[in-house]
């Protein structure tokens, strides 16, 4: 599918609203945009979308200071991603994409969609909450649990 072709996809979702229009910034040009998003509290609207979605498929990245929210879905659950897709469109400086991928097994073809957010101060407190050091043969290493408080 070439990039026109989801792009076009993406302006045809429904429901965007006061998201804003994505596809004006892009990350060469939106320092303004970044330095305008330095957010350290969750906006209210996100909270139980955020801890839902990092319970099922997302995950978070720590990056050097901040942390991002990535997100992949099957092509066959393509509105799901995009419903997904539209709450933090505003933390994404890229458009959505889909992969293909060959499972080196069996030789299928797996098409998936995929989006990630910038790295933020509330993505970090979500990270600190989710990943915890877990030590596996010797070996300590972050990962996804569920916290205790939920």
């Amino acid at each position: 599918m070439n990039s026109k072709l989801y792009l076009c996809y993406w302006h045809s979702i429904k429901s965007f609203n006061n998201f804003g229009d994505k596809l004006k910034y892009s990350t060469n040009s939106n320092s303004n945009f970044k330095n305008n998003l330095n957010l350290k509290e969750t906006p209210n609207s996100l909270e139980e979308i955020l801890v839902g979605i990092i319970l099922g498929d997302a995950w978070l990245e720590k990056q050097k200071t901040n942390a991002r929210l990535r997100f992949e879905q099957s092509h066959i659950r393509t509105d799901f991603f995009f419903m997904f897709f539209k709450y933090f469109s505003f933390y994404s400086t890229n458009t959505p994409y889909l992969r293909e991928r060959v499972d080196k097994r069996t030789g299928k073809i797996y098409k998936t969609w995929h989006f990630s957010t910038l790295s933020l101060p509330f993505f970090k407190e979500y990270y600190n909450l989710f990943y915890k050091d877990i030590k596996t043969n010797g070996i300590i290493q972050k990962r996804k649990v569920i916290p205790d408080n939920i």
